[in-house]
């Protein structure tokens, strides 16, 4: 399973009281699911969040994107695999 998170590694649920994807990645593992996580780097976490309706910040935040995705491709082509 690939997890994208764009909130990071908390991730806010319906009740409001939050959901630790550390917790559910976990879990996944144990069960014996392969799991990736792709969540934004330090750099550019402030462009996602609860930013993530800020439309000036859709373009950087885009092209943060495409470059973590670019990095991260040969981890995540051999996770397919």
């Amino acid at each position: 399973m690939l997890a994208l998170s764009p909130f990071g590694r908390q991730e806010p649920d319906a009740g409001g009281a939050g959901v630790q994807l550390a917790a559910q990645v976990t879990e996944m593992r144990a069960g014996g699911t392969g799991v990736e996580t792709v969540v934004p780097d330090t750099a550019t976490e402030q462009l996602f969040g609860e930013h993530a309706t800020d439309g000036s910040l859709r373009p950087p935040a885009a092209r943060a994107g495409d470059s973590l995705g670019r990095a991260l491709a040969g981890m995540l082509a051999a996770f397919w695999r």
